[in-house]
């Protein structure tokens, strides 16, 4: 079979990126794997049954038909989420982005707050250790003024 992509051609490149957006939970050489050759393999079946969806059905469920007869796992519900969470952090990105671009004043702040990042994980790291070490001389005090003998 041939790799070379049909130029021009809009369905057949969606259609694709449809279904490796299906795969995107596994890595990358598998996916690569999958649907090497597709472009090709997809143009054939157009030029005998005209559309790919009337023919092969929706993108996501050609990739799980890919993945079964890959043996690979199906997507989990985990992954979906975290590609969720992927989709939110790129929207708030690029939103950021703009605003940037927009207003470009706000860069002397970004820039400053990101010199805070080290002070940041600093205090991330104490609060828990401080937390834990006065509780810690907490119960040792209350040990020590609540028991009948006196605490040494």
């Amino acid at each position: 079979m041939s790799d070379t992509i049909v130029l021009g051609d809009n369905e057949i490149r969606d259609y694709v990126a449809r279904v490796r957006r299906a795969l995107d939970d596994l890595r990358a050489d598998d996916v690569d794997e999958l649907t090497s050759g597709m472009e090709a393999d997809l143009a054939e079946i157009r030029s005998e049954a005209g559309s790919l969806v009337a023919r092969l059905g929706e993108p996501e469920t050609y990739a799980a038909e890919l993945r079964a007869a890959a043996g690979l796992p199906p997507r989990s519900a985990v992954a979906s989420r975290t590609r969720g969470m992927r989709e939110a952090t790129a929207t708030v990105r690029e939103s950021y982005d703009a605003a940037l671009q927009r207003h470009p004043w706000m860069r002397h702040p970004r820039d400053y707050v990101r010199t805070l990042h080290p002070a940041w994980w600093l205090l991330r790291a104490s609060s828990p250790c401080g937390a834990s070490t006065r509780c810690w001389a907490w119960g040792r005090w209350r040990a020590c003024c609540c028991s009948s003998p006196p605490c040494p």
